[in-house]
C-alpha cells in the first residue's frame, strides 16, 4: 500500500518563497488555451469569414501556422456569449395590472377543473 508523501513545513515555506520570487514571464512565452484564444480573436475570425473564407479554410490556415484547433472550436468562439444575449422579458401584465398567468398554470387549472367535474 502506497504511503502518502509529506514534507516539512520548512520545505513548503521554501517552495512558497521561491514561487513568490519568480519573475513575470514574458507575455510572448505565456501559454494560451484554445478557448481563451478564440475569445480574443473572434472578431478577427468574423472579419475573415466576411472576406469569403470558410471555417474549414480558417482552420487549415491556422494549421499551416502551427496552431491546430477544430472547426468546432471556431464555431464555439463565434457563438454569442451569455453577456451579449438580450435580457429576459418581464412578466406581462393584464389591463387590470395583474400579472398574466402563465400558459402552464392555465393547463394545470383546466386539468383540475376537468377532474373535479368528472368526480361530481
Amino acid at each position: 500500500m502506497p504511503v502518502a508523501k509529506s514534507y516539512t513545513r520548512a520545505q513548503w515555506d521554501q517552495l512558497v518563497h521561491s514561487l513568490e520570487s519568480l519573475p513575470v514571464k514574458p507575455e510572448a512565452e505565456q501559454r494560451v488555451s484554445i478557448t481563451d484564444a478564440m475569445k480574443e480573436i473572434r472578431v478577427v475570425i468574423g472579419a475573415v469569414k466576411e472576406k469569403g473564407y470558410t471555417l474549414e479554410e480558417i482552420v487549415e490556415h491556422a494549421r499551416g501556422k502551427g496552431v491546430e484547433f477544430s472547426v468546432g472550436s471556431v464555431k464555439y468562439a463565434l457563438y454569442p456569449s451569455k453577456k451579449s444575449k438580450p435580457p429576459r422579458q418581464p412578466i406581462r401584465e393584464s389591463a387590470r395590472g395583474d400579472a398574466a398567468p402563465s400558459p402552464r398554470t392555465n393547463k394545470v387549472n383546466q386539468g383540475t377543473l376537468r377532474a373535479t367535474r368528472v368526480s361530481l
